[in-house]
């Protein structure tokens, strides 16, 4: 029930119009023809599930809507999922299948390749001269893909690890309001997280009134990570009647 109440939220979110509250640049009419894209782009041609990880049985993050455009950065050895940024211009990014995606602009086969382990598979390997370029050592991606307010009145966070490197240290999280009011400031406790997993967390950050709020991990950069721009969530937080 916990995860649902943070889906609906993410969903809410994007779904925005404008992605506003995911900080997107653009808007998107609906139905229209979306907005402008630098590289690779693609169109949902239904309804489509993100996800943290490329997997149908990874942890929902959000939904585009069918029509949507989204900006394409990766795709897996196959090229049977995608990731993408979704509003376009704004910090949520994700793995979509390909199967449900129109290309719009540019070719996705293009991109270059990103192993990520899919849960409950071993991670595939691309042939040579296939994208990927070597890399010395992979890096983790922090995200919050979750939260919400304890009956207590405290904040509690999902965290995930979306990249291909493990995790393995303390962390620091800061919390704003919409309005840029600092309501905590916290260092989350060395936590091992490998790829693709995730992790509870209860902040103990009171939330006090109800309200959009800015939940940023890694706010002082301290983390190296695969992708340094999708460490943070805008989301509408619920607080206890008193």
């Amino acid at each position: 029930m916990l995860i649902a109440a943070g889906v609906l939220a993410a969903i809410a979110l994007v779904d925005r119009a404008g992605g506003a509250a995911n900080g997107a640049r653009g808007t998107e009419p609906r139905g229209g023809a979306g907005p402008t894209v630098q590289g690779v782009a693609v169109r949902a041609s239904l309804t489509t599930n993100i996800r943290a990880s490329p997997g149908r049985q990874a942890e929902l993050i959000a939904i585009i809507p069918g029509g949507r455009v989204a900006q394409v950065t990766g795709q897996t050895p196959n090229g049977d999922w995608l990731r993408v940024v979704y509003p376009v211009g704004s910090r949520l990014e994700g793995w979509v299948p390909a199967a449900n995606m129109e290309p719009l602009q540019g070719d996705p086969a293009s991109l270059a390749v990103i192993d990520v382990a899919v849960p409950g598979q071993p991670a595939a390997t691309p042939g040579p001269g296939v994208g990927a370029t070597p890399e010395a050592a992979p890096l983790p991606d922090l995200a919050i893909t979750n939260a919400f307010v304890a009956p207590n009145g405290t904040l509690t966070i999902r965290m995930a690890n979306i990249g291909r490197g493990r995790f393995d240290a303390a962390v620091g999280l800061r919390v704003t309001s919409a309005a840029g009011e600092v309501v905590g400031v916290i260092e989350i406790e060395r936590a091992l997280l490998l790829p693709g997993r995730s992790a509870t967390v209860n902040t103990q950050v009171e939330v006090r009134r109800t309200g959009e709020y800015v939940l940023e991990l890694d706010w002082l950069d301290e983390v190296r990570e695969a992708n340094e721009f999708n460490n943070q969530l805008r989301t509408l937080l619920v607080a206890p009647e008193r």
